[in-house]
């Protein structure tokens, strides 16, 4: 039994159970209940025939052994005393903002509110010799004087690079390290990568294929200045007093729960919220933050580090706070700028890693984390949370993207408005019903990110018109609606997966390797997208007959 994986057991009787208030479940919670008891209302014939049935679904294994994403975060920098960058819960105000700083909230979010149909595994680093802490401890194991090399970073699906020490440090990537990076990033690993004003995080970024591009590590490259008016403050005012000038607006304004807007977003995972809630439009502000290049303005010439000339994106900007250059601020004027704060690489498109770069790692780190931590009204917490899950399932490499969607799928069936077309045999409808739950827990964006796994992404998002202003090969006339490609696809993966769940249900199977589950979602996504391919094809000849005879009219 230790090496197959449990999923769920099933009991039965005829007592009457109230059912939960919510027609579907929490699915996507990792913190479900051990016992769930739900009811099924069925309908026969037109006629409303209540049947009551207690249907006890077991948690077991299923929630814990979901999708594994293991995640490397590396840090560096030390002041002699204590690291610069620290895991754990410190967010204490320091003079001017210095360090250290604590990230311990960030490895909550991953580690304790991760979505249900993965599971984020995290280990530190430093590449400091020695790793030290101030008062508050984590506790957590963190290992020092890392180096990049082959047999460490091969264990793991992404790297997270958080980085304090200038373009001259000692610890800058040496040739050696870079290699076994690269190499890793060419077979799929995903980077997230900042520093913060200045050259702040160019010794272990500043080299980095593709990264390197992407972000202003250097000053070479104009990084903006700690200092002056020509810094990127975004930090905003707290009270209309300070909005006005009567009152100086304090640094620390970076901890409240008031930030700042997300500007000229671009519909990405990253960004996106599940439902109807649209995109994330607010983020952590800060008083000197560093800068994202403009999609591929950064990339130098003679440099092939983006295949075939594919190019990084710039998906969100951001802008210093000006009111009629009224507002004092605590570290003085401020001119006007707008500038890039997050940019990615879907480097799945050349069959090598993705990539996400930050302006500043003060959008991660506890200091600027904590006023909506705290908050009474916890919504742009709970939005915050959803963008740093975002980026952890996006950065993931390819086999753990299909892993994903097939927990996603796996787990909707399980709700209670799939589950009832188990036991009405209403095979029509599950696919249908799963279509509808995935839509309440995963947003569009990743829908169709998962789905260009398999289907060419200019089909899931066609222009609708070319250059020329003529329909094209990929009109959105020509096309069939991604969501229709959605449903043939889970209707192939359903067709697979319909007689393991009966089987489940009726108390013939308590468990399924698995290998099984997976190969079983491979054969039936492949038969979704063959489907399609058959229907869209029968659509197109219907077209030509029809184009046939208005033309025979016309002559």
């Amino acid at each position: 039994m230790s090496e197959s994986l449990i999923l769920y057991q099933f009991e039965m009787s005829e007592s009457l159970i109230l059912s939960l208030p919510s027609k579907q479940l929490p699915f996507f919670c990792p913190k479900l209940p051990c016992e769930i008891v739900i009811s099924v209302q069925a309908k026969k014939q037109g006629e409303n025939i209540m049947k009551k049935m207690n249907y006890a679904i077991r948690r077991t294994q299923v929630l814990d052994e979901c999708c594994t994403i293991k995640i490397l975060i590396v840090v560096d920098g030390d002041n002699g005393d204590v690291s610069l960058i620290q895991f754990n819960d410190l967010a204490e105000h320091h003079f001017e903002g210095a360090p250290p700083f604590g990230m311990g909230y960030i490895l909550d979010i991953l580690e304790q509110d991760a979505p249900g149909f993965v599971k984020f595994e995290v280990h530190c680093a430093t590449r400091e010799s020695t790793y030290s802490e101030s008062t508050q401890s984590s506790q957590r194991q963190v290992e020092v004087n890392f180096r990049f090399t082959p047999e460490k970073i091969d264990l793991y699906d992404e790297i997270w690079l958080f980085g304090y020490n200038g373009q001259d440090d000692e610890l800058a990537l040496n040739a050696a390290e870079l290699n076994a990076l690269h190499e890793w990033m060419n077979r799929g690993g995903g980077i997230l990568a900042m520093g913060d004003h200045e050259d702040l995080g160019a010794a272990i970024c500043k080299d980095i294929q593709r990264v390197r591009f992407m972000r202003h590590w250097t000053t070479s490259q104009g990084v903006p200045s700690r200092v002056g008016e020509d810094r990127y403050d975004t930090n905003r005012p707290a009270t209309d007093e300070q909005r006005s000038g009567d009152e100086y607006m304090p640094f620390w304004n970076q901890s409240d729960n008031i930030l700042q807007p997300l500007l000229d977003t671009i519909d990405h995972c990253i960004l996106a919220i599940p439902g109807d809630q649209g995109p994330l439009r607010l983020f952590p502000d800060h008083p000197h933050e560093g800068e994202v290049y403009r999609d591929g303005e950064g990339i130098q010439p003679g440099y092939d580090d983006f295949p075939n000339g594919s190019q990084p994106e710039t998906i969100a900007w951001v802008e210093t706070f000006i009111q009629d250059n009224k507002t004092r601020r605590a570290k003085g004027r401020v001119r006007s700028h707008k500038f890039g704060a997050l940019g990615v690489y879907d480097g799945f498109t050349e069959q090598v890693g993705r990539i996400v770069v930050d302006s500043t790692w003060h959008h991660w780190f506890n200091i600027n984390l904590i006023g909506m931590k705290e908050a009474d009204d916890q919504t742009n917490y709970d939005r915050y949370k959803i963008f740093v899950h975002n980026v952890a399932c996006w950065l993931a490499p390819k086999q753990q993207q299909k892993q994903m969607y097939l927990r996603a799928i796996w787990h909707s069936q399980f709700t209670s408005q799939v589950m009832e077309n188990y036991y009405i045999s209403n095979a029509s409808w599950t696919y249908k019903d799963t279509q509808e739950v995935l839509k309440a827990f995963v947003s569009e964006s990743f829908r169709k990110d998962w789905l260009s796994l398999w289907y060419p992404k200019e089909l899931l998002n066609p222009e609708k018109e070319s250059r020329d202003g003529l329909f094209h090969e990929w009109s959105p006339y020509k096309c069939p609606h991604w969501e229709v490609l959605e449903a043939e696809l889970l209707q192939g993966v359903i067709a697979e997966l319909r007689p393991l769940i009966l089987e489940m249900m009726r108390k013939k199977r308590t468990s399924v390797e698995e290998q099984e589950l997976t190969e079983l979602f491979e054969k039936g996504s492949l038969q979704g997208v063959w489907n399609t391919m058959k229907h869209w094809s029968e659509v197109i000849d219907k077209q030509r007959t029809m184009k046939e005879m208005y033309a025979a009219k016309i002559r």
